[in-house]
């Protein structure tokens, strides 16, 4: 579940589909299909990270349980496949999954890396995607947070314990 940083009464849903839930005036919620791409196709699995800009939000990048990828650059109106996979999700943690607070080109995917890099960059919007964050252990990747506008430092917690990621 993600929350619509443009609108406090909104929020999306993962599933093989993208949800959006919009509560009116009365408190009650209303679902929408945010749009009719199946991103499980192909064996990916269902939905289980959204980002959306907070400088930009028409740029949205997704990520499915196996590791595709998805990148939008109108607001998800429409979806195409990334280059590159990123790593695959963890059967019960998901995948983290982060732009960052100076460029909406930029962004971290993270998630298991029991059996290959545990986060991936892009640089250019979600095209292409490249192992990120040399030192990490093998392990699971739950949570990345940027330090803040201004750095290109990213924090993660791993199942290893907590990392400082310094470019």
């Amino acid at each position: 579940v993600l929350a619509d940083p443009t609108n406090r009464e909104a929020f999306y849903f993962f599933a093989d589909r993208l949800w959006r839930y919009e509560r009116d005036g009365t408190g009650t919620w209303t679902a929408f299909r945010e749009t009719d791409e199946d991103f499980s196709a192909g064996g990916s699995g269902p939905v289980t990270a959204l980002a959306i800009s907070r400088l930009d939000p028409s740029r949205r990048i997704l990520a499915t349980e196996a590791g595709a990828l998805w990148y939008s650059e109108d607001a998800g109106f429409t979806w195409t496949r990334s280059a590159d996979d990123g790593p695959r999700a963890h059967y019960f943690a998901g995948t983290a999954l982060e732009h960052s607070p100076d460029d909406p080109s930029i962004a971290i995917v993270a998630g298991s890396g029991y059996s290959g890099p545990a986060a991936y960059r892009t640089l250019d919007g979600g095209r292409t995607w490249t192992p990120f964050g040399s030192g990490f252990p093998p392990t699971l990747v739950h949570d990345i947070a940027w330090q803040g506008p201004g750095s290109e430092v990213v924090f993660a917690a791993t199942e290893a314990g907590p990392y400082r990621l310094d470019p």
